[in-house]
């Protein structure tokens, strides 16, 4: 591959790869949210990656309801798209959302457990 076409690595976090499926709104508030189901990829403490089947423009404000087995209370985290991508061709978008407010230790303890539960073991990506 070509310098000209390799990606350069901007993020200033180590992300962890998971497969943590999740609800997600976008843009809505109050009782005119719609959830939509998708899968959180990887994360950091900072932002997560996740897969959807519809695409969401960059500044979409949005909130993220993760499926964590056992946990007392929902695991919410509230955010905006920072970078999207056209569906591929299983009709799945990526998108990029960075953390209104970074992972506190107790949170983001709790994703990486779950990380680790949900089919696999979590993975550092550097």
């Amino acid at each position: 591959m070509s310098a000209t076409l390799q990606s350069t690595e901007r993020r200033a976090r180590r992300r962890y790869r998971c497969r943590i499926p999740a609800s997600y709104d976008a843009g809505a508030s109050g009782k005119d949210r719609v959830w939509w189901w998708g899968r959180v990829r990887d994360f950091s403490r900072d932002g997560l990656h996740l897969t959807i089947a519809q695409s969401l423009a960059p500044g979409t404000p949005i909130t993220i309801s993760l499926c964590v087995p056992n946990a007392e209370q929902a695991t919410v985290l509230t955010g905006r798209v920072v970078h999207a991508s056209a569906a591929d061709d299983t009709g799945q978008c990526s998108v990029g959302c960075k953390f209104h407010q970074e992972l506190g230790e107790a949170e983001f303890q709790l994703l990486r457990e779950t990380a680790a539960g949900v089919k696999g073991v979590w993975t550092q990506s550097e």
